[in-house]
């Protein structure tokens, strides 16, 4: 198909570029905001009506998508590594639960460098409440964009 030969042609729109993509359209107000926006970071990007349609099935999905993101009540998209942790903390904190600030420390202070592009950092944080030893732990994923880094935190 052209749109395929389209999309490897220019500014190189691929999967590590699909998250900055996903940004812009966080952040845009209406189509037509993120269609300039996208005109902005790709503009080799031949803008066909395939294209076009292409580019309204990213934003309407997204936008659909960004329902389900706004009721996991933590910001998902971090343009630092240490923010999307402070948030994942924070979150164990809003739910009630305390941890253990030297295993945190040991855990992901101590533990691997910030993801690069493409990868993941995962860490297991053990959970108290009111002072006693929960069963649940706090799951962090962090994972690694061009400019960002996309936060996954739930309590199991």
């Amino acid at each position: 198909m052209r749109l395929k030969s389209l999309i490897t042609e220019s500014k190189k729109v691929n999967e590590s570029t699909m998250g900055e993509i996903d940004i812009m359209v966080q952040e845009a107000e209406t189509f037509q905001d993120f269609v300039k926006e996208f005109k902005k970071e790709f503009p080799n990007f031949d803008l066909t009506k395939d294209a076009l349609v292409w580019l309204k099935g990213m934003y309407t999905s997204n936008k659909r998508n960004e329902s389900v993101i706004k009721e996991s009540n933590y910001k998902v998209y971090h343009n630092t590594y240490t923010s999307a942790i402070q948030t994942a903390l924070e979150y164990a904190k809003k739910a009630g639960y305390d941890f253990d600030d030297d295993e945190t420390s040991r855990e992901i202070g101590l533990g691997p460098k910030k993801p690069s592009e493409g990868k993941t950092n995962r860490f297991t944080i053990s959970l108290t409440k009111g002072g006693k030893p929960q069963r649940k732990a706090l799951q962090i994923q962090v994972y690694g964009m061009r400019n960002a880094y996309e936060l996954n935190v739930y309590i199991s």
